[in-house]
């Protein structure tokens, strides 16, 4: 699940047992116990990470995130009484919740070469929907926003419930389902599914076979924007053929980005 990854500071303090101490003490000691267990350069990349959301969430989506009626400050795991699947390893291996840089999607869908008006978007761990009311300002055909986590949908649910009350996105332009990424429906109509790190390796794979299954019974041409793609391996398989992120989005990716952006084009 998850709207976004993530490999940030709330997943490396809870692996260190750093959770009780201040900010200002606790991440020194996330970066010095990463240093020894981790080496130099994954050490700086956890750092660039960390400071790149800090400048995006304080100069660029501060006032965003303040339109939402319902969100969390902090990354969160998945509820698990509330989790709406049948496989026990899909919440085994649900990633941290926290909402995805705006740039970061709007940056993706650009360098990907996308035309959104050719397009339905799929939101696969759209949390309480802070990516889908993003992507609500390009003209996507329509949106969906698959989450398998009762209390981050009902979230999303006041959330575009309040958007639509103050006209800000229209009435039905998006669609919020609480159901399992392994067992939503996607939509018959050519797709560009949004995946923001929303599980590991064993759920990615199912979701790709069932992604596989629903092109084989409905052809139709569909992309994959997947952030911080730390399953990127499980992409190399017959019929998906990597999009090579070009222009001046592109460039903004790799330098301004907290995470990493892969995109992919599935031919059946």
């Amino acid at each position: 699940m998850g709207q976004t990854p993530m490999t940030g500071a709330a997943s490396k303090t809870d692996q260190y047992g750093l959770g009780s101490y201040p900010a200002i003490i606790r991440e020194p000691l996330v970066a010095m116990r990463m240093l020894a267990s981790a080496g130099v350069a994954a050490t700086f990349d956890h750092v660039r990470t960390i400071s790149l959301l800090r400048l995006h969430n304080r100069f660029v989506d501060r006032r965003r995130r303040e339109k939402f009626v319902a969100s969390l400050e902090q990354a969160t795991n998945a509820d698990a009484p509330r989790v709406r699947t049948t496989m026990p390893e899909e919440v085994a291996e649900a990633v941290h919740c926290a909402p995805l840089p705006s740039k970061t999607v709007k940056w993706a869908i650009d360098a990907a070469g996308l035309d959104p008006a050719e397009y339905h978007l799929v939101d696969v761990g759209s949390g309480w929907g802070f990516a889908l009311e993003v992507a609500s300002e390009l003209p996507f055909r329509s949106l969906t926003g698959v989450e398998f986590d009762g209390g981050f949908h009902e979230m999303a649910v006041r959330n575009f419930e309040d958007f639509a009350a103050r006209g800000t996105v229209a009435p039905g332009r998006v669609t919020l389902k609480h159901e399992s990424a392994l067992e939503t429906d996607l939509p018959a109509e050519p797709l560009v599914v949004l995946l923001a790190n929303p599980f590991g390796e064993q759920i990615m794979a199912r979701f790709l076979d069932r992604l596989a299954a629903s092109l084989k019974a409905h052809p139709r041409p569909v992309c994959i924007l997947y952030v911080n793609p730390t399953q990127a391996h499980l992409f190399d398989r017959p019929g998906l053929d990597e999009i090579a992120l070009q222009g001046a989005s592109a460039r903004l990716l790799r330098l301004f980005s907290p995470y990493r952006v892969r995109a992919y084009r599935w031919h059946g």
